[in-house]
């Protein structure tokens, strides 16, 4: 369970990076429009929803996505040996 928990939240790591680096949310930006991604996941352990921190609101933030998704990455590889 603690793997599948781990892949879901790379998952969602990796899908808060792509809408944020997506056209659409680049040309908004561009137009001056205020928005944030977020990343949240639902457990069906306890069935609730879990925000994992993870949000980005600005361009500068996108790098630190990218990092927590990585690093979220190998720790899940790391866990599987």
């Amino acid at each position: 369970s603690e793997h599948i928990d781990a892949l879901v939240e790379v998952n969602t790591a990796k899908s808060v990076w792509h809408v944020v680096e997506a056209s659409v949310v680049q040309n908004a930006r561009a137009r001056g429009q205020e928005l944030t991604v977020h990343g949240w996941v639902y457990q069906l352990e306890d069935r609730l929803i879990h925000d994992l921190k993870l949000s980005a609101s600005a361009k500068d933030e996108i790098d630190e996505v990218y990092t927590y998704a990585t690093e979220a990455s190998v720790q899940s590889l790391t866990r599987r040996r």
